[in-house]
């Protein structure tokens, strides 16, 4: 009787031992088992990643980001720190005298971007500029084109002139733009003109 007591508890010893031994060693680490590991950066996939990762990017994935080390950068979208007197969207020099507005838009659409401010006279600044949204300088010609109104009087840059405009930052998740301008522009009879410099348009809405 005491043998098989004994040997009851040597049996039993045994079968702890074995299956601590196997809790304790766990499976192989997954790229579906739910768990940050092996070097991942999200749950189960790569922030960013790329084909030499041995899981997925998350973003294709779909699976949320854990951002608390890895911040996804956003796009500095004023990056020459410009900026305009009363911290208005838009500011340029009108034959060498300050205009600033008092209200300013932009507008997208499949053609182009559309930038247009008004200042406390009335007078009026619109830039046109057609293409892809991207950023670089563009000048004002083959459809891009600049205006200044005053009044009844326009000049445009489609009547003479010339100039461009600077596209510096671009945020597509808040839909601001950042950018400069200048340009020369005519009235309709060629006769006189506007000089438009030190042109500015701030995290303006499109």
């Amino acid at each position: 009787m005491k043998y098989f007591s004994n040997h009851t508890s040597l049996i039993f010893s045994v079968i702890v031992a074995v299956v601590t031994l196997f809790s304790s060693c766990g499976s192989d680490p997954t790229c579906t088992d739910g768990i940050q590991n092996q070097g991942e950066t999200g749950i189960d996939c790569f922030v960013n990643g790329t084909i030499n990762d041995p899981c997925p990017p998350c973003e294709l994935v779909g699976i949320p980001i854990d951002t608390s080390d890895n911040q996804i950068e956003t796009p500095d979208v004023n990056p020459n720190n410009l900026s305009c007197t009363g911290n208005a969207n838009m500011c340029a020099l009108v034959n060498q005298t300050d205009w600033i507005s008092t209200s300013a838009t932009g507008n997208t659409d499949l053609a182009g971007l559309t930038i247009s401010g008004v200042s406390s006279n009335g007078s009026t600044i619109s830039l046109n500029y057609i293409g892809s949204l991207e950023t670089g300088t563009f000048d004002f010609d083959l459809g891009n084109s600049a205006d200044y109104g005053i009044g009844a009087n326009v000049f445009s840059t489609d009547f003479a002139g010339n100039g461009s405009i600077t596209i510096d930052g671009i945020d597509t998740t808040n839909k601001v733009i950042t950018g400069t301008f200048q340009f020369i522009a005519y009235d309709l009879e060629v006769v006189d003109s506007v000089v438009i410099s030190d042109g500015k348009f701030i995290n303006l809405e499109y």
